[in-house]
């Protein structure tokens, strides 16, 4: 029996161990079954998972407190989803945004990047893409933000 049928199936999801510590992750959203999908995929992610239904509720806790990730529903009540991200990211530039929409395509991506946001996570949401997208985020936003040493 060689070592890899003694191991068992290898996982390749991404693992979040080298995290230091939980990651803040404020989700805009109205949508009942993507909050529980969101839920379920915070436990493994390691997040601290707040909930909003609006993009003005959204804007009003990052003025009190802070998120290293945002995720944004394409389909919120409301304002449009472009003028939502870019006030978002107005108001956290150092909060990368990932959009969740049921349209993906490349132009998608080009507006959400052009107009201040991180990424999109296609729906129907699938925990891996999900996971991963908002650790490299987070990732990205505290490498960016790192002090530069001379």
């Amino acid at each position: 029996m060689n070592r890899r049928q003694r191991q068992g199936p290898i996982d390749n999801r991404p693992q979040v161990s080298n995290l230091p510590h939980r990651i803040s992750v404020l989700a805009i959203t109205s949508n009942d079954g993507d909050r529980r999908l969101l839920s379920s995929f915070s436990i493994r992610g390691q997040w601290d998972l707040v909930f909003t239904s609006t993009c003005q509720e959204a804007l009003a806790i990052l003025k009190s407190g802070r998120a290293a990730v945002i995720i944004c529903d394409r389909d919120l009540p409301g304002p449009d989803w472009r003028e939502c991200v870019r006030s978002l990211a107005g108001a956290r530039p150092e909060s990368p945004i990932l959009l969740m929409s049921s349209i993906f395509d490349e132009y998608l991506w080009e507006e959400v990047v052009h107009i201040g946001g991180y990424d999109v996570a296609p729906k129907p949401l699938q925990e891996e893409q999900v996971v991963r997208a908002v650790n490299l985020a987070w990732s990205y936003a505290k490498n960016l933000n790192a002090p530069t040493r001379l």
